[in-house]
């Protein structure tokens, strides 16, 4: 289960290190921004889940009909992007827990990158952003697919539930046309086993489990993890995993 005061805790110690650190995360929202844009939406009023340090934020708040942009995230440090595109949109921070809050309206676009794999149940989640939006609005997102971390996963038995893209697709398909979906698997190559923990920490990842690091244990990690997921030149292993949806809602 994820605790989300733990979660909230852990992306707020490393808000500040984010930015440098989170090269994926922005190449993804690069991306789904990108790929969104060829369809040349037409929208004034937009809503985005886990808005972060604003790696999407501020590509969003160029769009030429924004009206509105509604920011959402589970840390209060994030609320400092609402008064960043103050004299250009209205916009307008929304803290909490993407499961639980009310969602402003109107919304004609609800989007999301890097961050809908902390909600707590998603296939309800997806059904309570598609209540929130209407007839042709868009629900644009990217996340990580199932082999996201699983070294990490394996040797810990920590980590995420990341449903396909096949599973997310089955679960939208009745009310919405999916117009693209794309998933990128890879290995991300790091000089050490130390490496990899500490990026997880730099970008706030590292928020799933209380369980403390004693020192014979993090040694047994380091040493299993190099034994088993070493890279072919130098250094090991670890598996990214993202993926894309572009989707609109159906007519009513």
């Amino acid at each position: 289960m994820i605790v989300k005061p733990l979660v909230q805790h852990r992306f707020s110690k490393a808000f500040a290190s984010y930015g440098e650190h989170a090269n994926l995360q922005k190449h993804m929202s690069q991306t789904l921004f990108e790929h969104w844009q060829s369809y040349a939406p037409q929208v004034k009023h937009v809503l985005e889940l886990g808005c972060g340090t604003g790696n999407l934020s501020r590509l969003l708040a160029g769009l030429p009909t924004l009206q509105t942009l509604y920011l959402n995230d589970l840390c209060a440090a994030a609320a400092s992007l609402e008064h960043e595109f103050t004299g250009r949109i209205h916009s307008e921070f929304h803290a909490g827990d993407m499961d639980s809050i009310a969602f402003p309206t109107p919304v004609d676009a609800v989007v999301s990158s890097s961050a809908l794999q902390w909600s707590q149940d998603l296939p309800t989640l997806l059904n309570k952003i598609s209540a929130s939006l209407p007839p042709r609005g868009w629900l644009v997102f990217a996340s990580f697919g199932p082999s996201h971390y699983q070294e990490v996963k394996a040797l810990t038995g920590i980590g995420l539930h990341y449903p396909s893209l096949d599973a997310i697709s089955t679960h939208l398909q009745a009310e919405f046309e999916l117009l693209w979906r794309h998933e990128a698997p890879h290995l991300c190559t790091f000089a050490t086993p130390m490496a990899v923990l500490q990026h997880m920490r730099q970008t706030g990842v590292s928020g799933i489990s209380q369980q403390a690091w004693t020192k014979s244990k993090l040694q047994q990690f380091c040493q299993h993890y190099a034994q088993d997921y070493a890279a072919d030149d130098a250094g090991v292993v670890l598996s990214q995993h993202p993926l894309y949806l572009i989707a609109r809602k159906k007519p009513s």
